[in-house]
């Protein structure tokens, strides 16, 4: 069978060599031994702070992992959607977290986070919240970029997908890494950050008013402060994206400073909640690659030209230019 990528040119593919190979793979891969890993260390938080009633839900979220990655030997249908699994799953880990975080560490930290945030930092998150004196179109503007957040991972995790497996796994280990490594900063350090119920305090117009609504109704884990998980994966994602492909590189960096401007702007964190995280990420991005080095399969393996490119080099089209 012949078929071609959008941005790798034709590819050959033996009929049933795909689900030949899956079914020689093993059934879990890196990134449901990771969500399963983290959904048993929390489950052991509950059980240890005698919060028992919470472990029902994490042992459906770790049977449905493990039945997905199941099914996804039986049928290509059935592989997309294992590989895409991981969307569903750290969302839910982070709804799970709403009630699990005050049961397990009742400490707060803002005060703290806020006291390191005058003595580091000065004026500057002050000047940052009333930059250009909050005109409401910056504040719509604002709001857009804050929830370009939840779609960021999804778009490069697609355009992936559609041109380099290997890649894209690997990819999806270090977001899922990364949402998990944020996860656990909740969990230790937890942070309401300096949001306020008032929206006249924020301003801004329609968009900014349906985006507060938004994130109220879906976020249900407010102690999501510290670390700032919109600029971790932000970060996360860009850096892969940059190296990958280049043409988007201005784009990226237009909405990496638009997350970054709107976590503090919007009063959604702490400037010292956004340094951590940048500073996981950039950990992150040096520790991971080593963990989920795997070769290509024979489903997902490569034409001869991307066989042979560098980990680092961008993804380039074959097509003639017009």
């Amino acid at each position: 069978m012949r078929g071609r990528s959008p941005l790798l040119g034709p590819v050959v593919v033996a009929a049933g060599a795909t689900n030949a190979a899956a079914r020689d793979e093993p059934m879990l891969v890196a990134t449901d031994v990771l969500l399963l890993a983290f959904l048993t260390a929390v489950a052991t938080l509950t059980l240890v702070r005698h919060v028992a009633s919470l472990l029902a839900p994490m042992a459906l979220l770790g049977g449905a992992i493990v039945l997905v990655a199941a099914w996804s030997r039986r049928s290509q249908r059935a592989r997309v959607v294992h590989d895409f699994f991981p969307v569903v799953a750290t969302i839910a880990i982070f709804e799970l977290l709403g009630p699990v975080i005050p049961a397990v560490n009742p400490a707060r930290w803002d005060t703290t986070f806020a006291a390191l945030d005058a003595r580091l930092f000065g004026r500057l998150p002050s000047a940052w919240f009333g930059a250009l004196g909050r005109p409401p179109w910056l504040t719509d503007v604002a709001s857009v970029a804050y929830v370009t957040y939840y779609l960021l991972p999804v778009v490069v995790a697609v355009a992936l997908y559609a041109c380099d497996r290997d890649a894209f796994r690997r990819f999806t280990f270090a977001v899922v890494a990364t949402f998990l490594a944020s996860y656990s900063g909740y969990l230790l350090f937890p942070t309401l950050g300096p949001r306020t119920l008032d929206d006249s305090v924020i301003g801004g117009g329609a968009v900014a008013s349906a985006v507060r609504t938004f994130v109220r109704i879906a976020e249900g884990n407010p102690l999501d402060a510290f670390p700032s998980g919109h600029t971790a994966i932000a970060l996360v994602c860009v850096a892969w994206g940059w190296r990958l492909f280049p043409r988007w590189r201005a784009l990226l960096a237009l909405i990496l400073g638009g997350i970054v401007f709107s976590t503090v702007y919007l009063s959604y964190h702490y400037m010292i909640d956004v340094v951590a995280g940048a500073a996981l990420a950039a950990v992150l991005l040096v520790v991971l690659p080593p963990l989920e080095r795997r070769p290509p399969t024979d489903a997902h393996r490569p034409s001869s030209e991307r066989r042979h490119r560098p980990r680092s080099q961008a993804i380039r089209s074959k097509r003639p230019a017009r």
